[in-house]
């Protein structure tokens, strides 16, 4: 997601791979407990993060405001 919409790409869960194949190599986690625990709290972040971002309206700073972002816009 970015400014102009959502992108739908093709390779999506090579990419998704890649990166948490890198994210383990660089942070040293090699437990497959750990790493899982880790990716849980990761995609928990990510869904708090878009309810944050996408459900509020926001203020001047940046930071989500007490108002509920409506269909028909701020």
């Amino acid at each position: 997601m970015d400014l102009s919409g959502w992108h739908s790409y093709t390779c999506r869960l090579q990419m998704l791979n890649s990166f948490w194949d890198e994210f383990w190599v660089q942070c040293q986690i090699y437990d497959d407990a750990r790493r899982r625990e880790i990716h849980a709290s990761a995609m928990q972040a990510a869904k708090i993060d878009a309810v944050l971002h996408y459900g509020f309206q926001r203020n001047a700073d940046g930071s989500p405001s007490e108002e509920i972002t409506t269909l028909n816009g701020p």
